[in-house]
Order: structure tokens, then sequence, then C-alpha cells
């Protein structure tokens, strides 16, 4: 009985591997992403911290100007740097949408070549059953063509 080939197998598993490395990507920019909002929060908590330490220094009774001018310095830096985490969170979302349209989309070519070849193996089946089931047949009627019946 022969064994069923499908055709297509080596586009099969091209649009698997392209699948495959789809959802790698995505995991790469989705741990780009986690990164990136724990940097961010660590940011934020160190300026909020700075303002706090601001607050603390303008509400003593003695004013340390130097002191109070590197909070604010450093506050600004703090809030640049918030803002160029917010870029790149904008970026790495453009990336995320276009990685997972591409995945969708390299997952309807898989499951498309999939269903196609389980059709044909089921085609294939079928008809490997009905010529196992005609060959049974001729030689039944092979064996029995000989005999007479009694009646």
């Amino acid at each position: 009985m022969p064994k069923f080939q499908f055709k297509l197998e080596t586009l099969l598993n091209m649009r698997l591997g392209r699948r495959d490395q789809c959802r790698q990507a995505l995991a790469t920019i989705l741990s780009h992403d986690a990164e990136l909002a724990a940097q961010m929060q660590r940011v934020v908590q160190q300026r909020l911290g700075q303002l706090q330490e601001l607050r603390d220094l303008n509400s003593s009774r003695s004013m340390n100007i130097d002191a109070t001018a590197a909070r604010r310095y450093y506050a600004g830096q703090l809030t640049s740097e918030i803002a160029g985490i917010e870029h790149q969170q904008s970026l790495v979302a453009e990336q995320l949408e276009i990685c997972r349209q591409t995945l969708v989309k390299a997952d309807q070519d898989v499951k498309a070549l999939e269903n196609l070849k389980e059709k044909q193996q089921a085609e294939f089946m079928q008809l490997q059953e009905q010529r196992a089931q005609r060959e049974l047949e001729d030689s039944w009627s092979a064996t029995n063509r000989d005999e007479v019946p009694l009646c």
C-alpha cells in the first residue's frame, strides 16, 4: 500500500519556519516592551523621589539652594528620560502591531496548507480503501467463479 505524500510539504515546512520566526520576533518585541515598562517605572519612582526630596528641602527652615537646584536639575533630567522612554514605547508598540499582523498572516498561510494536506490525505485514504475493497472483491470473485451454485 503506497504511503501518502503531500506534494506541498516543502512549502508547508517553509511557512511553518516563517511562522516560528514571527513568533520569535514577537517574543523579542514583547520582552523589549516589558524592559521599557520596568525602566519607565524605575525612572518615574526616581523622579517622584527627587520631587519629594525637593518638597522636603523647601519645607525646612533653612533652604539649601545648591541641593534644591541639584534636585530640580535631576528631576528635569528624569523627565527628559521619561519622554525618551515613552517615545521608545510608541515605536515598540508600532513594531508589535506589525509583528502581530505578520504572525496572523503567517498562521493563516500555515492553516490553509494544513487543511489542504488533511483534505488530500483523507481523499488518499478513501481511494486506498476503495482500491483495497475492489481488490478483495476481485479476488473473491476469482476464487468463487469456478464454484457452481447448488440450487
